[in-house]
């Protein structure tokens, strides 16, 4: 299965029922995935203290970059790197033609006309029509919103006469009221010169705007920079601007079981077709439920202003067209990102399993990777991590916010790292957590021991079990690395390790910090650590896909004006 696509699909549906007001918001997927953790946001965190702003400075560009990407598909978010958000907003800036700021005659007093209509001389106060009619169209509006107090009191009790009175005459009297604002408050003459004013207003306005923020984005766009990559971007922010606290408790959870997952994933495939389905496929596993949670993250530009693209007071000479409604490939700026969506804690559980079989039954495929960190320090070339395999037990395989849902409980994973190789796996049976006894080995008092025994407990600083947390054990001699986690009593158990230096390890945990501890193997060995909780606990999180929206065609200028 897919596991991102059929969540995707999920919360595609989440998504439609919030978006019920612009047709022009679309949710695109993010196939390869992008990981991220609440400590790369910590440029939201604004009392970072002055040894971490570089830090902070580069997360931001790549969030920035991650944020301004053309999208360019209907479906599929990808990065872009021959194109961007502010590249393509300054060549609007450059290159547009504005209308004509100054007025003409004719348009002079066309508007001296309107203000004399709904101002006096001092051009502040009222004229008495614009009072008349300010009067009839509150008494109207006054009218419509109690018919609809009362038809909210209606539905919800359909019996109730009095309302239905009540709400009869007050109909009556909207009708006369609405004829009298027409009639006696002049509606027309009102509206008419009120739209003239605020259209010749508007567009003085709009004038001034543009040249500011042209001025503006000339003389920001080369100063703010990294401080470590000395890359030139436009700083790119986000709500909510608590996203890298852990105590945030903004994500919302979602619970899939069977039915709905094979029903999720019929959708996928044809959404995204099952050509496109299948190239990613990560595993042949079938999962009878998925948890997990999500939140949707709003970008913020103080530099871009959306109101001065999606306009009709500008034009292109060379007629560059920079949005096409029906085909995002056309155009400077078809659409632009207004959301992300994010996921995390995803626990995927196995079906069909057997608690008591210890034989490894399937291979995940962990997909195509974006490294975060890689993104902040060189903007055009991106390291993708290739899939790789991992083997996963016939258990169950949940994440519990260890990347790309590498399992909880699994076999031990040995590997040489310095030959690659893989080395054979002898410990099969001594690193589940079950209650399954073992024949005790019987030993020759007359040979010397060469195998032990590593017995590890783990605990807070209060005295805590740590539970369900990955350790890391590796030989100094070769290289082997083990792995397996604490169980209800914080307890580990290597057996049958060969004498030699080794370094115990924690890394990646939620609510624990990173430890490495190093012991020497040359008799059974028992021992207790306190590892140190992290003061902001660390979690991380997946960028799922985006939230975008489409601007109409453009440019769409408004007929006879001329353009400077």
């Amino acid at each position: 299965m897919f596991l991102n696509a059929i969540i995707f699909e999920k919360l595609k549906s989440v998504f439609n029922q919030l978006n019920t007001v612009s047709g022009r918001y679309f949710l695109t997927f993010s196939p390869i995935t992008t990981s991220f953790n609440n400590q790369d946001f910590n440029f939201l965190d604004t009392t970072t203290p002055v040894q971490y702003l570089s830090d902070a400075y580069e997360n931001q560009m790549a969030f920035a970059h991650l944020a301004n990407a053309v999208i360019r598909r209907q479906d599929i978010y990808e990065l872009n790197p021959d194109s961007s958000l502010p590249e393509n907003y300054k060549k609007i800036f450059d290159h547009a033609k504005l209308i004509e700021s100054s007025l003409s005659d004719a348009d002079k007093q066309k508007y001296r006309d309107a203000k004399s209509v709904l101002y006096q001389d001092d051009g502040l106060t009222k004229a008495a029509d614009y009072e008349k009619y300010s009067s009839y169209k509150a008494k109207y509006e006054g009218l419509v919103q109690n018919i609809q107090d009362l038809s909210d009191k209606i539905m919800a009790n359909p019996d109730d006469k009095e309302s239905l009175s009540k709400k009869q005459e007050l109909e009556t009297l909207q009708n006369i009221a609405f004829n009298d604002w027409l009639i006696d408050g002049e509606r027309d003459k009102i509206e008419n010169a009120l739209k003239i004013v605020s259209s010749i207003s508007e567009r003085s306005a709009f004038v001034s705007q543009w040249n500011q923020e042209y001025l503006k984005l000339q003389s920001e766009i080369s100063k703010v920079t990294t401080v470590g990559s000395n890359i030139d971007f436009l700083p790119v922010s986000c709500l909510p601007n608590d996203l890298y606290k852990y105590e945030y408790s903004g994500w919302k959870k979602i619970v899939m079981e069977e039915k709905e997952i094979a029903d999720l994933e019929n959708s996928a495939k044809t959404s995204l077709t099952d050509d496109f389905y299948n190239t990613y496929d990560s595993s042949g596993l079938s999962y009878s439920k998925v948890e997990f949670e999500y939140i949707f993250v709003t970008v913020l530009r103080n530099w871009f202003k959306p109101n001065l693209v999606n306009s009709q007071f500008w034009n292109f000479s060379d007629q560059q067209v920079v949005s096409d409604e029906s085909d995002l490939n056309k155009g400077l700026l078809p659409s632009y990102i207004e959301k992300f969506l994010f996921i995390r804690r995803v626990y995927a559980y196995n079906k069909n399993v057997n608690p008591e079989e210890n034989e490894v039954t399937a291979e995940e495929k962990i997909p195509q990777t974006y490294i975060f960190r890689n993104i902040a320090k060189n903007l055009k070339t991106i390291d993708l991590v290739q899939p790789k395999i991992i083997r996963t037990s016939k258990f169950k395989m949940i994440s519990q916010n260890k990347l790309f849902s590498t399992p909880v409980l699994r076999k031990v994973k040995l590997e040489n790292v310095i030959t690659n190789q893989p080395i054979i796996n002898r410990f099969d049976k001594n690193l589940f957590r079950r209650k399954i006894l073992f024949p005790i080995p019987v030993i020759n008092v007359v040979e010397q021991k060469t195998k032990f025994q590593f017995s590890l407990i783990f605990k807070d600083e209060l005295g805590n079990y740590l539970t369900d947390i990955n350790i890391l054990l590796q030989s100094s001699a070769d290289g082997s690395t083990y792995s397996t986690e604490t169980d209800n009593d914080g307890k580990v158990v290597f057996n049958d390790m060969e004498k030699g230096d080794y370094t115990i390890s924690i890394q990646r945990e939620e609510l624990y910090e990173d430890s490495s501890f190093r012991l020497n193997l040359s008799e059974d060995v028992s021992k207790e650590f306190i590892i140190k909780k992290r003061q902001n606990p660390y979690f991380d999180m997946i960028l799922l896909g985006a939230v975008n929206y489409r601007l109409p065609n453009l440019p769409n200028p408004l007929p006879g004006y001329v353009f400077s």
